[in-house]
């Protein structure tokens, strides 16, 4: 589902100024840097003769023992409702949220964003990294992450592999994870989440994560997503 390039735009600008107000060193720890961000994103983004898109956060902070970061080892989930003349769909993902680059973990940190990622995806495929930006007015960055078997010997294994997009298991019996590509979290939501291209489209798993205690951006876009509003703003 394609969006006219005016709510794209929206979209930025909005997700842009939200971040330029968030200074990461103020944010010791991921998740209460995710919270203020998607708090302060809680916005009717875009308001069209035909559109509307509209950001809704959830802001839970139970870190204890039956919170969904314990169950599900995210602490953050992104949901897209999209409600149109012609259909319907809700799609969610789930994340880990860590400082920086990501394939940059080492040691205790490494291990335990693996594990992390393996717990996801016990609940879904739709499993998201957010790499907190280290320098205010920087956009996070979105990274699809998932486990594979990946034969390695003991052997083969180097310290240049701290650093790519592997991240390999102290246990070789254990799966390994792959880091995909970085988009910035609007180029995310527009391209990824909302164009249909990435999500659970589960109801239980929906309604799962809606019910959660995890911290949840809702964006919700209603409407006519008509070719004729696209080629109009393309024209201008």
């Amino acid at each position: 589902m394609k969006l006219p390039p005016s709510a794209k735009k929206a979209i930025t600008r909005h997700i842009s100024r939200a971040v330029e107000r968030l200074d990461p060193a103020r944010y010791h720890q991921e998740p209460v840097y995710v919270a203020a961000l998607f708090a302060r994103l809680d916005q009717v983004v875009y308001e069209g003769r035909d559109l509307t898109i509209e950001f809704k956060s959830t802001v839970v902070d139970d870190r204890g023992p039956r919170s969904a970061e314990s169950v599900w080892g995210a602490d953050f989930g992104i949901v897209a409702m999209v409600r149109t003349l012609g259909e319907s769909v809700a799609k969610a993902a789930i994340g880990q949220a860590k400082r920086g680059n990501i394939g940059s973990l080492v040691g205790v940190e490494r291990e335990r964003f693996r594990a992390q990622v393996i717990k996801m995806e016990r609940a879904t495929t739709a499993t998201l990294a957010l790499e907190v930006p280290t320098i205010a007015g920087e956009l996070p960055q979105i990274r699809q992450v998932f486990s594979r078997e990946i034969p390695l010997s003991p052997d083969k294994i180097s310290a240049t592999h701290l650093y790519n997009d592997l991240i390999f298991p102290r246990d070789l019996r254990e799966p390994s994870v792959i880091l995909g590509g970085r988009l910035p979290l609007d180029d995310y939501i527009c391209r990824e989440l909302i164009y249909c291209l990435h999500g659970d489209r589960r109801q239980s798993f929906v309604q799962a994560l809606e019910s959660s205690t995890l911290a949840t951006l809702s964006i919700n876009v209603s409407g006519r997503i008509a070719e004729q509003a696209n080629e109009a703003d393309e024209a201008r």
